[in-house]
């Protein structure tokens, strides 16, 4: 680490080296003191670990980490899942984005879902619509087809 700094420093003062190079280089300066040296994917995950060895409840985490951040941490460490959007909607600001059934069956506990309710010309419809994406999420696949075959999904009104 002090290689790094001493590095970066040099590059702070070094006029060959670019505005964004010397940006580039504080941002690797500190994901490495901090110990990010991994992809995303693998960060999240250790973050989730050291919450869970801290003693917290659970993490706030893209539904795209859900499913590892449940096989690593446990099946009682909630998990709450943000950027969800059904299939065919706008991600808006969202980057990292499942439906509402894929981050359920994922194994998120909680869903975050703001802008597609608020914005819906019927929110009442569209909070329902999620629902019911969900609760396909939550059931397997074999119970989903003997239900559909019935036809007795249903959102409470």
């Amino acid at each position: 680490m002090i290689v790094v700094l001493k590095s970066l420093a040099l590059w702070e003062r070094d006029e060959s080296y670019g505005e964004a190079a010397r940006f580039w280089a504080r941002i690797f300066a500190i994901n490495f003191a901090m110990g990010v040296v991994t992809g995303v994917e693998n960060q999240v995950a250790r973050l989730a670990r050291l919450a869970k060895e801290a003693g917290m409840d659970g993490v706030v985490a893209s539904p795209l980490e859900v499913a590892r951040i449940r096989r690593e941490c446990g099946k009682n460490f909630l998990l709450v899942a943000p950027g969800v959007r059904s299939l065919g909607e706008s991600w808006d600001d969202q980057k990292r984005v499942l439906t509402p059934e894929e981050a359920m069956r994922a194994g998120a506990d909680y869903l975050v879902v703001g802008k597609p309710i608020r914005d819906a010309k019927d929110p009442r419809d569209a909070a329902r619509q999620i629902v019911q994406e969900m609760e396909q999420g939550r059931i397997s696949p074999s119970e989903r087809a003997v239900r559909l075959f019935r036809g007795n999904v249903t959102v409470k009104k």
